[in-house]
């Protein structure tokens, strides 16, 4: 198989593909959907506000290292 037939194939190919995908997902629509729609809260979620970076605690359980430091060359 030459370069210009593989270059033409693979294209052809991923559209195919893709496609297939396409048409498959159309015709059998939306699967588990609950009725909430994007942005709905499960029962039983927090409704308070999420923590933004990085959470070190939270229900009462924290992130806490043994040390604060570790030497230059050791194995840890």
């Amino acid at each position: 198989m030459n370069t210009a037939v593989r270059v033409t194939a693979f294209p052809a190919a991923l559209a195919a593909t893709f496609g297939a995908a396409y048409g498959v997902g159309a015709g059998v629509g939306p699967v588990g959907e609950r009725g909430g729609g994007h942005g709905g809260r499960a029962e039983g979620t927090p409704k308070g506000p999420a923590a933004g970076g990085l959470q070190v605690a939270e229900g009462g359980y924290a992130l806490e290292p043994e040390t604060s430091r570790i030497a230059a060359g050791r194995v840890s």
